[in-house]
C-alpha cells in the first residue's frame, strides 16, 4: 500500500511540512513496517533547494521585521493602543510573527544539509522536533482562524448594535477574547501529543504506527473542518451582511456627515475582506492538499517535492500581507508612521551628537590663519582665538 508522509508521524511527526511528499514511500505487502522504517531512517530524505529554501528563509525576515514594526507602532504610539479594535490587529500581528519564527524552524534541517553530512540529519532533528513543527504549524493555522472571526465579529457588532457598541466592545473584552482564541488554538493542536508522544517513545512499535495513521487522518479532517472550512463559510456570510447593510443605511442617510462615516465604517469592511480573501488565497490551497494527503489520493503521489515546500510556504505569505495591510490601509496606522521613523532618527541624531568638549579638544576644526574658532553646541555665537 502506499503511505503518505504526512502520516509521517510515523517517520518525520511533520504533517505540516513536505517531509510528507519526500519521506514518501511504499509498503509491499511482504515487508514488514518496521523494516520499511528502519531502512528509511537509514537514507537522507532531507535535500537542500536553493529555489525554495532561500526565498523560505528571505520571507522568514520580512514576516519578523513587519509584524515587529506593527507591534513596535502599538506600543509606542497612545493614539494606536486608544483604538480598541487594534488589540485584535495586535495580537493577530503577534500570531504572525511567530509564523515567522515557525518556517525557520522548519528550514533549519534543510540548510544543515549544506554544512553537514545529511546522514546525520535525523540524529540532530529526530522524530520529537519534526512534532514540534508540526504542532506549532496547526496551532497558528486555527489561532489565525480564529482572529479573523473576531476580528470580523467586532465590525459586524459595531453596526448592528450601533447604538451600544461601546458597551459590548470594551478593551477587556477584547484582550479576553484574544487570549481566548490562543488558549483554543493550543489546546486542539495539542490534543495530537496523546498518540503522537507514545509512537516517539516506541517509534517501531507497530500498533502505535497504526495509531498514529489512524488519529492522524481523524484530527487532520475534523480540525480543518471545524477551524476553517466552516469559519471561512460564516466569514462569507458576516462580510456579505456588512457590506449589504452599510449599502441601506447609506441610502436612508444621505447626507455628507452620514456619507463619511459610511465611508469610514466602509473602509474598515474593506480592510477585515482583504485579510480574509488572503487567507482564503494562500491558505486553502495548503488545508486541501494536507486532506488529500492525510486520505492517501492518488494523485498526491505524482507531485514534486518542491510542490509541497511552495504549498507550505505560500500559507504563510498572509503572515506579511496582514501588516502590509494595517500600514497601508489603516488611516491610524499610516498616520503614524512617519512620526515615529521621525522621532526615531531624532533620537538616534541627539544620542551621537558631539559635546561641546569634544568639539573644543579639536582645535583644528575650523583653521584660517591664525585664528581657530570653536563653535559652542546648541548657539549661534562662535569664540575667536587670536594666538
Amino acid at each position: 500500500m502506499n503511505v503518505s508522509i504526512n502520516d509521517s508521524k510515523i517517520y518525520k511527526a511533520n504533517m505540516a511540512t513536505t517531509d510528507s511528499k519526500i519521506c514518501e514511500m511504499n509498503i509491499s505487502a511482504t515487508n514488514s513496517i518496521k523494516d520499511t522504517l528502519e531502512r528509511h531512517l537509514s537514507t537522507c530524505t532531507i535535500e537542500f533547494k536553493a529555489a525554495v529554501h532561500i526565498p523560505a528563509l528571505v520571507l522568514v525576515f520580512l514576516i519578523i521585521f513587519a509584524n515587529f514594526l506593527v507591534i513596535y507602532l502599538f506600543l509606542k504610539n497612545h493614539t494606536l493602543r486608544k483604538t480598541v479594535a487594534n488589540i485584535l490587529l495586535i495580537s493577530l500581528s503577534v500570531t504572525d510573527l511567530v509564523s515567522g519564527v515557525s518556517i525557520f524552524i522548519h528550514i533549519m534541517p534543510y540548510y544543515y544539509t549544506l554544512f553537514k553530512d545529511c546522514s546525520t540529519v535525523h540524529q540532530v532533528f529526530d522524530l520529537a522536533y519534526f512534532a514540534s513543527s508540526d504542532i506549532i504549524t496547526n496551532g497558528l493555522t486555527i489561532t489565525s482562524v480564529l482572529h479573523l472571526l473576531l476580528l470580523s465579529s467586532e465590525r459586524f457588532v459595531l453596526l448592528y448594535y450601533a447604538l451600544r457598541c461601546t458597551v459590548i466592545v470594551t478593551r477587556k473584552r477584547l484582550i479576553v477574547l484574544s487570549f481566548t482564541a490562543w488558549v483554543v488554538g493550543a489546546f486542539v493542536t495539542l490534543i495530537q501529543l496523546s498518540w503522537v508522544v507514545p509512537y516517539i517513545s516506541e517509534p517501531n512499535n507497530h500498533t502505535r504506527l497504526l495509531a498514529v495513521l489512524h488519529n492522524d487522518k481523524i484530527y487532520t479532517v475534523t480540525t480543518i473542518a471545524l477551524f476553517s472550512f466552516i469559519p471561512m463559510f460564516v466569514l462569507l456570510f458576516q462580510y456579505i451582511w456588512l457590506f449589504s447593510l452599510i449599502r441601506r443605511l447609506s441610502k436612508r442617510n444621505p447626507g455628507i456627515q452620514s456619507k463619511k462615516v459610511w465611508s469610514r465604517e466602509l473602509k474598515g469592511v474593506i480592510v477585515n475582506c482583504i485579510m480574509f480573501v488572503s487567507f482564503v488565497l494562500f491558505c486553502f490551497p495548503y488545508l486541501l492538499v494536507k486532506c488529500f494527503i492525510c486520505l492517501d489520493h492518488p494523485a498526491i503521489s505524482e507531485l514534486p517535492s518542491e510542490f509541497f515546500e511552495t504549498i507550505f510556504l505560500l500559507r504563510f505569505i498572509i503572515s506579511i500581507i496582514n501588516p502590509l495591510i494595517y500600514a497601508l490601509y489603516k488611516k491610524d496606522f499610516r498616520r503614524t508612521i512617519p512620526i515615529t521613523f521621525l522621532s526615531l532618527s531624532k533620537t538616534f541624531l541627539m544620542t551621537n551628537r558631539p559635546t561641546f568638549d569634544q568639539l573644543t579638544s579639536r582645535p583644528t576644526l575650523s583653521r584660517s590663519g591664525e585664528k581657530i574658532s570653536f563653535i559652542e553646541i546648541g548657539t549661534r555665537n562662535s569664540k575667536e582665538i587670536k594666538f
